[in-house]
């Protein structure tokens, strides 16, 4: 396992437990939009990986509310 994946995991989920980052505009979403891009960044999981872990029915059923 990546220890860049395991710190940007972390971090990600600090700021979920807070619910943002004091000080900055880094609120949930923010967090997890940008952890995910780090994980692919620093190569923890490939695009295609990224990708197929997505629940697109969960995305649609989001939209739709």
């Amino acid at each position: 396992m990546h220890a860049a994946a395991v710190v940007l995991f972390a971090l990600t989920y600090i700021v979920f437990a807070f619910g943002k980052v004091p000080g900055t505009r880094i609120d949930r979403p923010t967090a997890a939009f940008a952890g995910a891009v780090l994980m692919i960044a620093v190569g923890a999981i490939t695009p295609r990986q990224a990708l197929e872990s997505i629940d697109f029915n969960t995305i649609i059923l989001l939209f739709a509310m």
